[in-house]
């Protein structure tokens, strides 16, 4: 089941970030998630699938309770290894000086 963006837009407002939707749970073994994020796995209407998130685990089940109501069967944490401080980071591009 692949969220829909007034349903991504209420889980963010928990101060949660939907990194994938309707992935694969292999997906949860990429080393470059942050160290933060969780794989969950829902099921809604006989209807499994799995989402990748980042936040504080309370804020991830209640956003997702409140949104879904009883649809979260595990939570557990991703292989990621990225710091969450630098996951997303862009260097900034130097201008040069003339």
């Amino acid at each position: 089941m692949n969220l829909t963006t007034g349903e991504v837009k209420r889980i963010e407002g928990y101060g949660v970030k939907v990194i994938t939707t309707n992935c694969q749970p292999e997906a949860a073994k990429d080393k470059s998630l942050p160290t933060d994020s969780y794989i969950l796995k829902l099921e809604k209407d006989g209807e499994t699938w799995y989402d990748i998130v980042k936040g504080l685990r309370s804020n991830i089940f209640d956003a997702y309770y409140d949104t879904f109501g009883h649809c979260m069967k595990r939570m557990d944490w991703t292989d990621g290894t990225i710091n969450p401080k630098m996951w997303g980071y862009q260097a900034k591009s130097e201008k040069k000086k003339k």
